[in-house]
């Protein structure tokens, strides 16, 4: 695997360098900060200048700010006050941190320094890097910067920082213990259970609580060491009886036992040894989801109504919308909607759970809010498919001021519902708005369309009168790319496609790329397809535009056949490249599919775009608009 650019520190100069173990690259934006060398519990200013950047005419910015130790020590956003050409803000880092990683946004723009994060040290008394402070970074790029900061997950980089750390301090690698295995067993993969063995040998030794012996049991599990690992969980189960271990692996039993009544009994007594378990919550939703998959309605509705507080929030709506999808029991998924309503109601001002550390107070608000909105949404589409479309009009309002119009779902059946009522004007001016933004459906367009045509009694002009609101969506998906795009060598690779014939991205060289990594089993990526298909077909005979479609993360035996397969009972013409090892999708960073880079004629990735938002026109314009830019 080709070592990729590592970050080892920030200067405060007016284009500040990035220095790896063999490379410089600038950073965008001007970023520093106060005091230069921070220690725990210090407030820190610090000055942002978005100059060359994607906020660069953003009207405010936050500043996001992750403290770390092991893993997230707290969240912070801090709106930043305008200072000369840029922007300032200051807080307080928590006492036991031991660096800090900082991004910067504004809605969803963000600048987070070409997805390496802006990272400030923090040192001791003596001025002195703290132990962890490298290893803490290390631990980020493995794996919660990417949740969090939408960081590059580069396992090359996270092994030699842990690496970078542990030469110095060698006290702290087994603080680390799980994430640098984790790093290191990909990036030496062919000797895992080699790696395995050597560095849990010396672990086991100082091995003294549930948290140790339990990362014992599930990495010697993972090496395929299973004699092993059986030691280690009946020290867990004599031990810890109680402890988070056991109610997993109780949970793991529960989760695959098929049959409904054995999961209820199985529920039945974890409830009475763990009551106040944090799996609760999960226990109840696979019930719930189990009741809906059988069909078993009456049991479902009144499994819901008889514990509404022991579900997740979340899985009220689900549960409601996936009946109203498949027109199953309306009046059910009506009582269950309502629940759902009611409990999310009280959560967004009286929140039960605790806030979680990776979150913001305002994320989190607003996540409370979001799942009030879906729950809503449920609530109204219930009331409209039982003809009670007056009815459903105030909450559908309300869901889509929580949702902040982001989700299309929502934002349809509130049209719908408003033509239902009779307030086309107000229907017309909302679909305008979202054709606008480029949030529209096929069947928004299709409504809007039909209310032009009752209002001027033929559709004569309709084109014109729609080509405008697309060209302010052109406009702002441009601008929304341009602040995204970016420049970075694509990694070379030689893959074999389903006849057989071996593929390397250095042959297409001249012509531009889309690739689209994607798996059997993943369900976004088949729902992507249609439009995936759709702007295959635009560029159909333009031999300057290539689409790779990236089979990765199977795990069956025959990936060739079980990808042809697919291919011909969904009538999909793609060029499929198998990636059986895994090796290419890694070199991309992917830590989620689908996910599509779009390549230049020059070998540059210049776009990448994760998860689908289930709107097939918007991203066919997406990716069209990609490969126009590339002009």
């Amino acid at each position: 695997m080709k070592k990729s650019v590592l970050l080892l520190m920030l200067s405060i100069i007016s284009v500040f360098l990035l220095y790896s173990c063999s490379k410089e690259v600038k950073v965008k934006g001007k970023f520093s900060w106060e005091p230069e060398k921070p220690k725990p519990g210090d407030e820190i200013t610090i000055i942002y200048v978005p100059d060359s950047t994607g906020l660069k005419n953003a009207p405010s910015v936050d500043l996001m700010v992750y403290p770390y130790s092991t893993g997230i020590d707290e969240t912070k956003q801090i709106r930043m006050e305008k200072s000369g050409d840029g922007w300032k803000g200051k807080f307080t880092t928590p006492d036991s941190s031991k660096g800090i990683l900082i991004k910067f946004k504004n809605d969803e723009d963000i600048d987070n320094n070409n997805k390496l994060g802006y990272l400030i040290k923090l040192y001791d008394t003596q001025g002195n890097i703290l132990p962890g402070c490298y290893a803490g970074y290390a631990a980020a790029i493995y794996t919660w910067g990417s949740y969090y900061l939408d960081m590059d997950r580069d396992f090359d980089s996270s092994s030699y920082y842990f690496k970078k750390d542990f030469d110095k301090n060698p006290s702290i690698k087994y603080d680390y213990m799980d994430q640098y295995l984790g790093a290191e067993t990909v990036v030496n993969k062919d000797n895992a259970t080699s790696i395995i063995i050597r560095e849990l040998s010396g672990f086991q030794s100082q091995a003294k609580n549930e948290k140790d012996y339990a990362l014992l049991a599930d990495w010697y599990e993972k090496g395929g060491l299973d004699n092993r690992a059986d030691v280690y969980k009946k020290i867990l189960e004599d031990k810890y009886p109680n402890g988070e271990f056991v109610q997993r692996e109780r949970y793991k039993a529960f989760y695959n036992e098929p049959d409904i009544r054995k999961k209820l009994d199985l529920l039945k007594n974890f409830e009475n040894q763990y009551p106040k378990s944090s799996y609760m919550p999960d226990f109840y939703d696979v019930i719930a989801v189990k009741y809906l998959q059988d069909n078993q309605f009456k049991k479902l509705q009144d499994f819901m109504i008889t514990n509404p507080a022991k579900p997740t929030t979340y899985r009220f709506y689900s549960v409601a919308t996936k009946m109203l999808d498949n027109d199953k029991n309306p009046l059910t998924a009506l009582a269950i909607a309502k629940i759902g309503v009611d409990r999310a109601r009280k959560d967004v001002t009286n929140p039960v759970d605790k806030k979680p550390d990776y979150q913001s107070e305002q994320e989190w608000k607003e996540d409370r809010e979001s799942l009030l909105g879906m729950n809503l949404y449920a609530y109204a589409e219930a009331l409209y498919k039982l003809g009670k479309p007056v009815d459903a009009e105030a909450p559908l309002k309300e869901a889509k001021e929580l949702t902040q119009g982001k989700e299309e779902d929502i934002n349809q059946l509130y049209a719908r519902v408003l033509i239902a009522n009779g307030k086309n004007d107000i229907a017309m001016r909302e679909i305008e708005n979202y054709i606008k933004q480029g949030k529209a459906s096929p069947e928004m367009k299709s409504m809007l369309k039909d209310l032009y045509t009752k209002n001027h009694g033929s559709a004569d002009g309709f084109d014109s009168y729609m080509a405008q609101f697309e060209s302010v969506a052109k406009q702002i998906l441009v601008a929304k790319l341009e602040k995204e795009m970016f420049k970075r060598t694509a990694p070379d690779f030689t893959l074999t496609d389903l006849e057989g014939q071996r593929v390397s991205l250095k042959s297409l060289r001249g012509k531009s790329v889309v690739m689209d990594f994607w798996a059997t089993w993943c369900g976004p990526c088949k729902a992507s397809f249609p439009a995936m298909a759709k702007a295959l077909e635009l560029y159909k005979n333009n031999d300057k535009v290539r689409f790779l479609f990236i089979n990765s993360w199977e795990n069956v035996e025959d990936k060739k056949e079980n990808a042809k397969e697919f291919l011909n009972e969904n009538n999909y013409s793609f060029h499929v490249l198998l990636d059986d090892n895994n090796k290419v999708i890694e070199d991309y960073k992917v830590s989620g599919i689908p996910t599509k880079f779009v390549i230049d004629k020059d070998g540059n990735i210049r776009f990448m775009s994760v998860g689908f938002s289930g709107n097939t026109d918007e991203l066919v314009d997406e990716v069209t608009t990609m490969i126009s830019m590339l002009d």
